[in-house]
């Protein structure tokens, strides 16, 4: 189990990492890098991570929980993030006006990458709790 200090530092780190990135993206890179970011899905990366920093913030509030727990609060945590990109973002909504099979593609994949980053942190970093059978 890792310590609160832990915790709290990787939430401090995560956050920071996730705004720096939606600070960069949408006011200082280039076309030619968000060509490369979208052709290469690196986005996924800040998703994984996110996913990460809702595991932890699900085990600080609950305590230690089972993975299913957390499964449920990242997939509605993601598809509440994805509506809100849809409806605040105009580059997300110009994009799924423009094709909403990849725009939805897009939003599974980020879906995904945050579960696999929540799954390799919780899996890495807290023990697993087994309830005996019966």
């Amino acid at each position: 189990m890792i310590s609160k200090k832990t915790e709290i530092a990787f939430i401090v780190f995560a956050f920071f990492v996730m705004i720096s990135w939606e600070v960069y993206v949408n006011f200082f890179a280039s076309q030619a890098t968000i060509r490369f970011i979208t052709q290469y899905q690196i986005d996924k990366l800040v998703h994984a991570l996110g996913g990460a920093f809702i595991v932890v913030i699900v085990n600080i509030l609950f305590g230690q929980t089972r993975f299913a727990v957390a499964f449920s609060v990242i997939i509605a945590v993601s598809v509440f993030w994805e509506a809100l990109e849809l409806l605040l973002d105009p580059q997300v909504a110009y994009f799924f006006g423009k094709s909403k099979v990849l725009w939805l593609e897009d939003s599974v994949g980020d879906l995904a990458a945050a579960v696999i980053g929540a799954w390799a942190f919780w899996r890495f970093f807290y023990p697993i709790t087994r309830r005996p059978l019966g």
